[in-house]
């Protein structure tokens, strides 16, 4: 994919979707841990970015790109006006709700978290990032202290086409909390297998989760083994 936005580019370098779309796939490249220099990649997802505003400050996915690339980079606060813009632009966007509810998570506001994120699955219910959708209201639930609640919704996350292992992360921290050992041992191996490399502080990396309830998760990630 990130071969052939770069084709685009080079085909028509104001094509503002082209640049969005790269600006993406160097959010993944950052985010789940493909690239091997995360900061180039947190770099990158922030400039293609802000040229796909630059190019087209209509189009609500060059908002979106902006504000992902504004969390990746830490800029939390800045991120959320940018999700909001999107749905604004295109009030039918799924991502662009989900990604409100996340920040949520983020920012120690989650009441709306859990409905946020079903609205996002009720838009586009078979969507590619539904494991996101779902792993969201998790999360939601977590903070909201609600375990039960959270280790199903996690559960049908990390069940879900495309859950990369920081999914499985967010289910093996939910079924610790609810008291499921045999799923949280499940889900702990899972991750061992994905990633044979995980620490607690690449999960924080990606989900700098609002400090109130950081001890939500990194006491059941160190009673599964993981520092």
């Amino acid at each position: 994919a990130q071969h052939l936005f770069e084709r685009a580019i080079s085909l028509d370098s104001q094509f503002s979707l082209a640049h969005a779309g790269l600006s993406f796939t160097e959010f993944q490249n950052a985010f789940v841990g493909y690239a091997t220099d995360v900061a180039q990649s947190q770099s990158a997802a922030l400039a293609h970015a802000e040229r796909a505003f630059e190019l087209d400050q209509l189009d609500p996915i060059a908002s979106l790109m902006l504000g992902r690339a504004k969390f990746l980079n830490g800029q939390i606060d800045q991120a959320q006006p940018w999700f909001e813009r999107c749905a604004q632009l295109s009030p039918n966007n799924a991502l662009a709700y989900y990604s409100q509810g996340l920040m949520g998570v983020m920012l120690g506001d989650v009441e709306q978290t859990p409905a946020l994120s079903m609205q996002a699955l009720s838009l586009s219910p078979i969507d590619p990032l539904q494991y996101a959708f779902l792993a969201t209201r998790a999360l939601g639930h977590l903070a909201q202290d609600d375990a039960a609640l959270a280790a199903d919704w996690a559960v049908r996350a990390a069940n879900a086409p495309r859950a990369h292992h920081l999914i499985d992360v967010i289910a093996a921290v939910a079924t610790q909390r609810s008291g499921d050992q045999e799923a949280a041992q499940f889900w702990s191996q899972s991750i061992r297998e994905r990633a044979p490399n995980f620490e607690s502080g690449h999960f924080f990396r990606s989900f700098p989760v609002h400090e109130s309830w950081r001890d939500t998760f990194t006491d059941p990630l160190q009673a599964l083994g993981f520092d």
